[in-house]
């Protein structure tokens, strides 16, 4: 008699759990594979139906815990002022002494407004810029956007090992096959360090690109007049179609799109929670800063040693070591400080940039892109970043192309080309309340500033293309 008096009570449960089962089983097996995942959130966090739920305030400042948190930010930073950007900057002092510093100034807010996007997007989403793109807009969007990354990735490490060749023929005199191979093996081991531990790899970029503060120095040693400076700064001849198409060079190296995909899937790599958000946010600040010091000691210090006028030709490094050469005590004495900031600036490039598109790749892949997976268990990971530096290598060895003006054309095309999508894409993701919580999604007047400056940067960028192509600078 129990059991036949408990048999009505079990019975509504057990259908329950039927139309439950069916309920969650309404799409067709073809529906469910084409269906993306939902976007991931921080695994602190709930996933909020309404995007005004109240999420945690950010941990209380601890500076031990921020030590922890350097990486991301300050390598992206310091990546950015690689030896072509050097290059630049360089020029920009040779030929119209210090009339490009208020840019290098007012770049700075700019960096950093781009680059605390990536942040936002990463601690929330737990995803990289092309994870989101494919999860938003969909795969063609996303190999879009991937295929310009990896283009982007593949010219501007080809640039680097050419500046290593370059500066190892033009300014020591020796054979340029050696020093790749040597910059070559440098990263191979960094590769293999990454995979032992990523924390290692991100010490390694960051002291790399701290070589590069030993401009501020170069720029001090040449002791520029107060007077004159302060003087320099505002004559700014917009009439001149050179100093523009310079402008636009130098405002195009700010926003570079590989950085930015970078720093934020370093922070996915990290898994750093979002109440974090203030260490991050920290750190990228002062990267922001940095980056644009270095930026304006060059051309400070080149507008001081070896102003020439707007007709003066493109600066090289044997330049740059000839021009600092008196102030620094001597040819040797500027040979080393500038090959060791020089060296340190390219190295820090060359490691955000063989890993960065390598990410990208795995995203839209569904590949397994996380430095602890051992080379077995992510073979694309690791093979497509070794074959990337053999291909710059090979191309910085049997051709000069990476340093012919061709060549330079044809990055800034790609540079052009990117940086607006890039631009949209961040700017789109950030404000979408599909991606972020209103905590931290782009509102008000602030999302509205960032679109009219990223506009004004791609115009430019996208101006000083078109001005290249027309009359390329000899």
């Amino acid at each position: 008699q129990g059991l036949i008096a408990s048999a009505p009570e079990t019975t509504p449960s057990i259908m329950s759990a039927c139309e439950l089962t069916s309920a969650l089983h309404v799409n067709s097996p073809a529906d469910e594979v084409a269906e993306e995942a939902p976007l991931p959130r921080s695994f602190e966090l709930p996933d909020p139906a309404n995007p005004g739920d109240v999420h945690p305030d950010p941990e209380p400042w601890n500076w031990s815990e921020f030590l922890k948190m350097l990486g991301p930010g300050l390598m992206t930073c310091l990546a950015d002022t690689d030896g072509p950007c050097l290059q630049t900057a360089a020029s920009s002092g040779v030929q119209y002494k210090y009339g490009l510093v208020v840019v290098q100034i007012c770049l700075i807010p700019v960096l950093y407004a781009a680059q605390e996007l990536t942040v936002r997007l990463s601690l929330v989403t737990k995803d990289g810029i092309t994870g989101l793109i494919r999860r938003r807009f969909g795969k063609f969007w996303a190999w879009f956007a991937c295929t310009l990354h990896v283009l982007m990735c593949i010219q501007q490490q080809m640039g680097e090992f050419g500046c290593i060749s370059q500066f190892a023929t033009e300014v020591w005199g020796v054979q340029k096959w050696w020093p790749p191979l040597l910059y070559f093996v440098m990263l191979f081991l960094t590769i293999v360090l990454g995979h032992w531990y990523f924390r290692v790899l991100e010490i390694l970029g960051m002291c790399a690109g701290s070589c590069q503060l030993l401009l501020i120095y170069v720029m001090l040693a040449t002791r520029p007049v107060f007077s004159e400076f302060l003087s320099g700064l505002w004559e700014m001849p917009f009439s001149d179609m050179n100093y523009n198409v310079l402008m636009s060079g130098n405002i195009g190296a700010v926003i570079m799109p590989w950085m930015l995909y970078y720093q934020q899937s370093a922070l996915v790599q990290k898994k750093v929670r979002v109440s974090k958000i203030a260490y991050c946010r920290a750190e990228t600040k002062i990267g922001a800063c940095l980056a644009q010091v270095v930026m304006l000691s060059i051309v400070v210090a080149m507008g001081t040693a070896a102003y020439a006028g707007p007709s003066a030709p493109a600066t090289g490094f044997a330049d740059i070591v000839e021009a600092v050469g008196p102030s620094l005590g001597g040819e040797l004495a500027s040979k080393w400080v500038i090959s060791i900031a020089m060296v340190g600036a390219c190295g820090c490039a060359s490691i955000c940039l063989m890993v960065t598109p390598i990410w990208s790749i795995c995203e839209i892949m569904d590949w397994k892109k996380d430095f602890d997976y051992t080379p077995r268990e992510a073979p694309g990971l690791y093979s497509l970043q070794v074959l990337g530096l053999v291909l710059a290598y090979l191309m910085a060895v049997f051709t000069d192309i990476s340093s012919t003006p061709t060549w330079a054309i044809c990055a800034q095309i790609v540079n052009a080309a990117l940086i607006l999508p890039v631009a949209c894409f961040l700017w789109l993701l950030a404000a979408d309340a599909q991606i972020l919580p209103r905590k931290y999604r782009l509102e008000g007047a602030y999302k509205w500033t960032l679109f009219v400056v990223f506009g004004v940067v791609c115009l430019y960028c996208a101006f000083g293309t078109v001005m290249t192509m027309i009359s390329p600078s000899p």
